[in-house]
């Protein structure tokens, strides 16, 4: 689907969360707050790492057990 080039020079990052809904919700709320501080200050830089919505839980050996 992707054209990467012969050799890609940054990372793909992927998401996968167990409820897809609650994650698209957090996401929209987080983007209204982005477009809302952009346009109170155009001017300054906006971070859009601060605008990810953060994770519920992190898998590992032991969550992935239960």
């Amino acid at each position: 689907m992707w054209d990467l080039g012969p050799e890609p020079k940054s990372k793909l990052e992927f998401t996968f969360t167990c409820e897809p809904l609650e994650y698209k919700k957090e996401a929209a709320k987080l983007a209204k707050e982005q477009q809302a501080l952009a346009a109170a200050n155009p001017s300054e830089p906006i971070d859009p790492q601060k605008f990810i919505p953060p994770p519920k839980l992190l898998l590992n050996e032991l969550s992935l057990i239960k």
